[in-house]
């Protein structure tokens, strides 16, 4: 959350746009001098901001503030067969709602996940390093980010037999 302080904000149809993105609703009264916009994903960097009393007349202050991505903090466990079934812990996954293993999306086990951490069933793929997207759902809007961690897939292991037969 970004806090907007200025004057005349009315209750109702607070809006705020960062940068290109327009976000209805996504504005918060608090004060007639202060209001709370919510932050999109976005990448590191300067956003502005402006922000509409109707959602349709914005203010074209430019202000501008340095907007940071939450890193993720790791992918555990980093492996798993290829038939999937893997229950991957993404930890430091705040605001993130879906996982995609190598552009395949994973099922999403809500009871195990909380705010600092998300856990997802890997689908199954291919042998090799699967790169691990993440999906930020904000408003009404999905917006898939690459989250530079990967997943290895590895052939499952086979077990040819067992010596002595007798113990």
């Amino acid at each position: 959350m970004v806090t907007v302080v200025g004057s005349f904000f009315l209750e109702g149809s607070l809006a705020c746009r960062m940068g290109d993105v327009e976000l209805h609703a996504a504005g918060v009264f608090q004060t007639s001098t202060q209001m709370l916009c919510s932050l999109p994903p976005t990448s590191d960097g300067n956003v502005t901001i402006e922000v509409s009393n109707n959602g349709v007349d914005f203010t074209h202050f430019g202000r501008v503030f340095e907007a940071r991505r939450a890193p993720l903090l790791g992918v555990a466990p980093s492996l798993g067969p290829v038939h999937g079934g893997t229950r991957v812990t993404i930890s430091g996954a705040n605001r993130v709602r879906g996982v995609l293993f190598a552009g395949n999306p994973a099922l999403i086990d809500e009871a195990g996940s909380d705010d600092e951490s998300l856990v997802a069933i890997a689908p199954p793929s291919t042998a090799g390093a699967a790169p691990v997207s993440i999906l930020f759902q904000y408003l009404d809007r999905n917006d898939y980010q690459d989250s530079g961690l990967s997943f290895e897939y590895q052939d499952m292991i086979q077990v040819a037999g067992v010596w002595p037969t007798v113990a």
